[in-house]
């Protein structure tokens, strides 16, 4: 079946570095320990000992990113911040600048093309209480949807206690927040063949997001609103091993419920970012075509080129189904937050 139009398709995984915050980086990045360098055909930012990768192009103009939208049949774009730039090297007084400078940047993006972009904020992981502060700011003054959270990195565990006031806050914001890869797991031990990222990736985000489950955190916030990137990992693949080793009470002095898994797990969404129409199928099987959205990846190569193709080709899936998935889940969620 074909979805009723291609006008109305919302991309909730597309990355962004926006020009002003390059802007902002020249000027006042110095005081920070932030810097940027490299020419226009190749710009690196500097975060304390950590340099990037060269910034692709296409993460910064916004031309090109409006044709590849057009060209795709992508209507809207929830921009969210590229991981590499995640200011883990910074102290907490630095890594809250550097935040706020990408979040006012992102604001700018979204206010100049309100009817092509929406964003999610940058936040500052490794002091939490600043990030539920500065989540509430990005959402309630600068009008961002949510924030994009790492699903773990050094000195960062988004299942601990310490997180608490940032996942209240969300819950409080009705907040998109999207769980997001940045260390690839047992990349030390595979560190080549691309397998970090084929396999890496997606096992961090089933570790990561196991680990909030396990706490108990979608049962204490259920109007949580988290989307995992990738398909949501391996977690959907291995939901029963989950539930079933988890509720053995010789393996933890709080047994679990024999259905806790299914319940709340399908509290997550996930994007459609799978690369396969029969896991894609398998996965909204899994977790209902109310719980997926589209996800590109922009503008990495190891995304999708069709993300819009990739849902209509799945012929399992009815109009209902596809139109939920291209626009009606992420428009419900961006329009419920509390800006």
């Amino acid at each position: 079946p074909t979805p009723r139009s291609d006008e109305d398709v919302i991309d909730v995984h597309a990355h962004c570095v926006p020009a002003q915050l390059l802007e902002t980086l020249r000027r006042d990045g110095g005081r920070h320990r932030v810097a940027l360098t490299g020419t226009d055909d190749g710009f690196q930012i500097q975060l304390g000992s950590h340099t990037s990768a060269a910034l692709p192009g296409a993460l910064i103009d916004v031309g090109n990113r409006l044709t590849a939208m057009d060209r795709t049949g992508v209507t809207r774009q929830l921009l969210s911040p590229w991981m590499e730039l995640m200011a883990r090297e910074l102290d907490a007084d630095d890594a809250l600048w550097f935040a706020r400078a990408y979040n006012d940047a992102l604001a700018s993006t979204v206010a100049a093309t309100p009817d092509r972009f929406d964003a999610l904020a940058m936040l500052p992981l490794r002091e939490p209480p600043a990030a539920a502060a500065e989540l509430r700011r990005a959402v309630t003054e600068l009008g961002l949807a949510g924030a994009e959270i790492a699903t773990s990195a050094t000195g960062v565990d988004p299942s601990s206690a310490a997180f608490t006031p940032l996942w209240h806050t969300a819950s409080e914001l009705a907040a998109f927040m999207l769980m997001h890869p940045r260390d690839p797991l047992g990349s030390d031990r595979y560190p080549t063949d691309r397998l970090p990222d084929i396999v890496g990736n997606p096992a961090e985000s089933t570790a990561a997001v196991g680990r909030l489950l396990l706490s108990g955190l979608l049962r204490r916030l259920p109007d949580l609103t988290i989307c995992v990137v990738h398909g949501g990992g391996f977690l959907p693949y291995q939901a029963g091993r989950f539930s079933a080793i988890a509720a053995i009470a010789a393996l933890d002095q709080r047994p679990w419920p024999t259905d806790w898994f299914a319940h709340d797990a399908r509290q997550l969404y996930f994007d459609s970012l799978t690369h396969s129409e029969q896991t894609l199928r398998w996965l909204v099987e899994f977790a209902g075509a109310g719980h997926v959205m589209v996800g590109s990846d922009y503008p990495f190569p190891t995304g999708c080129p069709d993300p819009v193709g990739a849902v209509s080709n799945v012929g399992a899936l009815s109009v209902k189904q596809q139109t939920a998935i291209l626009h009606d889940n992420a428009a419900h969620l961006l329009a419920a937050v509390h800006r």
